[in-house]
């Protein structure tokens, strides 16, 4: 009797990358709508430069990730965040606290 193994391995594997490439662009695309609903909006440049950087795969993982191209995106990202923590904790909303952010 003979017996042949076949490996599909690699068939396995681009399977695998294939579906979770699918599924992070599915979650990606959700994440940045929620993000450009909370988007503060001035005169809406700051909005108009986010885009979704298209999921690629590595060797072992697969990522995406969203960009905001205002030089400025950082800081309005680091004051909303310091004005949801200051709040919730109830501390007086002073430049002299915005040292705090960690």
């Amino acid at each position: 009797m003979k017996v042949e193994i076949q490996d599909f391995t690699d068939k396995l594997i681009k399977s695998l990358n294939s579906g979770s490439v699918s599924a992070i662009d599915k979650s990606t695309n959700e994440i940045f709508d929620a993000m450009q609903t909370e988007c503060p909006v001035d005169k809406g440049y700051l909005k108009s430069t986010g885009h979704i950087v298209e999921a690629r795969r590595g060797s072992s993982e697969a990522y995406s990730s969203i960009d905001y191209d205002a030089a400025y995106a950082i800081f309005v990202e680091y004051k909303r965040m310091w004005m949801r923590r200051t709040a919730s904790a109830k501390v007086p909303a002073t430049i002299e606290n915005f040292g705090d952010i960690g």
